[in-house]
């Protein structure tokens, strides 16, 4: 097993982007390749959770998976090309390893014809597959010992993805300049109508203020009882009564369902509860500590999309729901994104922590879309957010 420098590692981030829709049309042979202008070697860990929801509406977790990952994006004029190539080690619950999937996709548009190509190979093996690393920070390394990691991790990543068989290309409903610039033109309008305050030496739930410059704001606010939350997707408990207020993204864009009630005497209440503030709390993990929001300014511009339910891909509902089944086809994800946003966050492992926040998001949502299986004698709200 080969062993890689190690110190503390940093996480990545990433933001929204778009999708194409496969027309599984094979292609003779792929068109000529651009040339290289970026690539991101990567190797992370990060929780897994089910690829479609339980018949109680809820994404379940399944365990977590050890990635290295090598991203290349190639551009010549209008056209461009992004390959991500993925070892992945996959673990339940418990830790016990499962199985290693090593996997291939390119993606290729022409922004100016909206024209576009795909292709995508995976292979399944029952022994690790991935390079050993820790969890520690890649900017503590010697830039010798880090240009040594990411070394071993392509040279692994390549072999691999080398010797699995690969699939034909075909053709796709790719994109046009003009269809990101729309997207952009949207958030921009709805961001104007925000103020945001970043405080990242504040506690639990207070990391983040988001103001409406109407001056009336909809957040909730940390003290000595229990918070948390990111994004108008909170709660607040109070120990001492009982007391909680819940609130999440409803169907309707940049508006939001909140509840307020009592755990006294309600067994109900207390369980649900708790439930709720676990999905919380993993977004708020994600969202805050591994996407590193004070760091980067693009996530606001990806959560905007999301909390404006923006439809991304014909025929997918805008949405958490909606962005972590457009992430099921990851390479064109990357592709848009990389346009969409700025090129740091165009990587595998951006995408994933993006995908993991929506389904914490999406399991808080379920809850308050049917509070009334969970929560009782409580009184409900709507109110315009994030």
């Amino acid at each position: 097993m080969i062993k890689l420098y190690h110190k503390k590692k940093m996480v990545s981030i990433f933001i929204g982007a778009m999708l194409v829709l496969n027309s599984s049309i094979p292609v003779a042979k792929a068109e000529a390749q651009p040339p290289l202008i970026q690539t991101n070697i990567e190797s992370y860990s990060i929780e897994t959770l089910s690829d479609t929801k339980n018949k109680d509406g809820f994404y379940v977790e399944t365990g977590h998976k050890n990635v290295n990952s090598v991203t290349s994006f190639y551009k010549v004029d209008s056209v461009t090309h992004t390959k991500l190539q993925t070892v992945e080690d996959y673990y339940d619950l418990n830790g016990a390893f499962q199985y290693s999937l090593v996997s291939e996709q390119e993606f290729q548009n022409d922004y100016d014809t909206g024209e576009a190509n795909q292709t995508k190979s995976e292979e399944r093996f029952s022994v690790k597959k991935t390079v050993s690393f820790e969890s520690e920070d890649k900017l503590r390394l010697t830039e010798k010992e880090q240009e040594y990691n990411e070394s071993v991790i392509k040279n692994n990543v390549d072999i691999l993805t080398n010797e699995i068989s690969k699939n034909p290309i075909v053709k796709v409903n790719g994109f046009k300049k003009e269809d990101i610039d729309e997207i952009k033109r949207d958030i921009e309008d709805i961001k104007e109508k925000y103020t945001l305050e970043v405080d990242p030496s504040a506690p639990s739930g207070q990391k983040i203020k988001i103001i409406p410059k109407d001056g009336i704001t909809t957040l909730g606010s940390c003290g000595t009882y229990s918070c948390a939350g990111a994004y108008d997707n909170w709660y607040n408990y109070y120990y001492t009564t009982g007391n909680f207020t819940v609130q999440a993204l409803s169907a309707v864009p940049h508006n939001y369902i909140r509840l307020s009630g009592s755990t006294l005497n309600s067994t109900k209440n207390s369980t649900s509860l708790q439930k709720f503030q676990g999905y919380i709390d993993s977004f708020e993990d994600v969202m805050i500590e591994q996407m590193k929001y004070n760091v980067w300014e693009d996530i606001f511009t990806w959560f905007f999309s999301i909390a404006g339910l923006v439809s991304l891909v014909s025929g997918i509902a805008g949405g958490p729901a909606g962005w972590v089944a457009i992430t099921l086809t990851v390479i064109a994800a990357i592709d848009v994104f990389r346009d969409f946003t700025s090129a740091g966050y165009a990587t595998g492992h951006n995408l994933n922590l993006s995908r993991v926040a929506c389904q914490h998001q999406e399991n808080a949502r379920n809850m308050l879309f049917n509070y009334p299986q969970y929560f009782a004698s409580v009184t409900f709200s709507s109110h315009v957010g994030y």
